[in-house]
């Protein structure tokens, strides 16, 4: 004899519920979906454009570009920090300067400077957790080239955000 009763009811709608808890707490948390060991692993999330300055290079009786960009890098975690490059085509060491400014979510934290006898360099921010929402908020004012054989002497002063 087959009984039907509501035992296979009770457990239809037990398993809909579980399903249903574990989709809410996924969207509510999509931290959780990520595969455990994604995070920590930094990838250029952003090449922001190349900004270029044109500078007579005495040293090679012409001109030059002195090239510059911002590289946004993120762990896909929330966690970000960038770099900021910069580089004269013609390979004149010249004194690079690299300033670096950086916000949080509108927050103004610092900014990171370097000086540099090369012809190319960059610079790296420390690591900062965004909220999703929160864009790309890092920029190069300030940031400049000099050389004796660069006329004029002071390359650049330059705004470009990453």
């Amino acid at each position: 004899m087959v009984r039907v009763g509501h035992k296979p009811l009770l457990r239809y709608l037990t398993v809909v519920f579980a399903a249903a808890l574990l989709a809410g707490g996924l969207l509510l948390n999509p931290v959780a979906a990520k595969p455990v060991g994604a995070c920590g692993w930094f990838i250029p999330e952003h090449n922001g454009p190349v900004g270029a300055v044109q500078v007579w290079d005495g040293r090679v009786g012409g001109w030059t570009r002195l090239e510059f960009q911002i590289i946004t890098y993120s762990d896909g975690c929330g966690n970000r920090f960038y770099r900021l490059y910069e580089w004269d085509t013609t390979g004149t060491i010249a004194a690079l300067q690299l300033d670096l400014r950086v916000w949080v979510c509108g927050a103004y934290q610092g900014k990171f400077i370097a000086t540099v006898w090369s012809n190319s360099a960059f610079l790296q921010s420390s690591t900062y957790s965004y909220w999703p929402w929160c864009g790309r908020q890092a920029d190069d004012f300030g940031s400049a080239i000099s050389s004796g054989w660069f006329s004029p002497g002071f390359g650049a002063a330059y705004v470009t955000s990453g």
